[in-house]
């Protein structure tokens, strides 16, 4: 597995309070076949703002280094999508996920015609969007998420949500229509919102199968690490466990757009 989403860097926002608990979490993620993480702590303005966090994640690296724990890490953000967040980005004070033309964002309060505009934005300054656990915006129907799609933003769920009541039916129905293009951790600590996630990757295979899990959890990952385009699901697996339903939908290549030209990774 590829991880585009991890608050594993000690001291950068909410999530790892140590070193030790970030070397914890990352035997935890390798137990679990994590092979690579994409650190993505929050970026909210006023709050989080990546003070020294080019630091931080070095002595990360060299801590894992030295206790032999076989991780690639990146550099990224979990962008708080704001006036202000924009007005940073726009500055090049945030963290594309590895360095690539993906920035990765999360929503708080925001309508759907600020969004849209927001989106237009990233876009126009080369940015292909990644929205956050999609699941948690419960104001947002799956019409508006094919809407965003259209315009080349990519979807990312949290694999703990398919075992959490409160999300889990929309998982499976934003799933079952091909809107996902990530699974990843959302992974904040060795104690809460961990990395024992097998049990959730075993879920998610049991609902897409085998080949479409690999693509929702490594694939397009790995096209995102080396900056190449991702391109929307066009076929589903036709066969399926869990009551999901036949995945022999087919999306428009509309779906697969995005810009070009974002930097190359970083690790």
């Amino acid at each position: 597995m590829v991880d585009i989403h991890s608050h594993i860097i000690p001291f950068a926002d909410d999530g790892a309070t140590s070193i030790e608990e970030a070397v914890e979490m990352a035997l935890e993620a390798k137990r679990n076949g994590v092979k690579k993480i994409i650190c993505t702590p929050h970026y909210i303005s006023g709050r989080y703002e990546n003070e020294n966090l080019e630091e931080k994640f070095r002595e990360l690296k060299k801590a894992l280094l030295e206790k032999d724990v076989d991780i690639e890490l990146y550099l990224g953000n979990e962008v708080m999508f704001s006036s202000d967040s924009l007005e940073a980005i726009k500055k090049g004070k945030v963290e594309s996920l590895a360095g690539s033309r993906y920035l990765l964002v999360e929503l708080y309060m925001v309508s759907k015609n600020i969004l849209e505009k927001g989106i237009d934005l990233l876009i126009g300054m080369g940015y292909t969007p990644v929205l956050a656990h999609i699941e948690r915006y419960g104001d947002f129907d799956l019409h508006f998420f094919k809407s965003l799609a259209e315009k080349g933003v990519l979807f990312q769920c949290n694999l703990s949500s398919l075992k959490n009541p409160s999300f889990v039916k929309r998982v499976e129905k934003y799933l079952s229509s091909g809107i996902i293009d990530f699974f990843a951790s959302d992974a904040h600590s060795s104690q809460y919102r961990t990395y024992d996630i097998k049990d959730c990757i075993d879920r998610l295979e049991n609902l897409a199968g085998a080949k479409r899990a690999k693509l929702l959890l490594s694939d397009n990952a790995e096209k995102l690490l080396q900056n190449d385009e991702i391109k929307k699901e066009k076929q589903y697996v036709e066969k399926n466990i869990g009551g999901i339903g036949s995945f022999s939908t087919v999306f428009s290549s509309l779906f697969g757009r995005t810009r070009a030209g974002r930097g190359t990774g970083k690790n």
